[in-house]
């Protein structure tokens, strides 16, 4: 589970959820914690996130690929729903994010509700009434998939 771990903070940093420090902070962490600590701690402690998740999975374990659901989860727990900005760049994010997802997950039918009311369309009223009422649902029943993938790292 260990390599996970490493998977998952790596995906962290690449979504932009953690800075360089934060993960190096973390390896840190890790390794004082540990009699033996694993290589892969040592190194990202000493390269960074950056230089480490260039290397190939052979000599540095790849990030986690996230699914669409963890992706939206992440960006919607941390969305401030009072900041029109904030707003603005996650219904841009959802509109081009969800295309090609699967229908079936109604954080992807979501999307293409929100691209279709404020990107295809411009009804905008129809589009922000949608958002502001659904957006809360969404974010209550996905947070379990942001929590669990900051659990996987704590």
């Amino acid at each position: 589970m260990k390599n996970m771990s490493i998977e998952i903070i790596i995906s962290l940093y690449q979504e932009g959820y953690l800075t360089d420090k934060e993960v190096v902070d973390w390896a840190d962490d890790k390794i004082l914690k540990e009699q033996e600590p694993f290589e892969y701690f040592c190194m990202l402690s000493l390269k960074g996130p950056k230089y480490c998740s260039s290397l190939p999975a052979t000599d540095f374990p790849s990030a986690k690929q996230l699914t669409f659901s963890e992706r939206f989860a992440l960006r919607a727990t941390k969305l401030n729903l009072e900041s029109e900005e904030d707003c603005e760049h996650f219904r841009e994010w959802l509109a081009s994010t969800s295309l090609g997802e699967n229908l079936a997950l109604p954080e992807v039918m979501f999307g293409y509700h929100i691209d279709e009311d404020f990107y295809c369309t411009d009804n905008r009223s129809r589009g922000l009434k949608y958002f502001n009422e659904q957006m809360p649902k969404l974010i209550s029943t996905t947070k379990h998939l942001a929590e669990a993938l900051w659990s996987a790292i704590a």
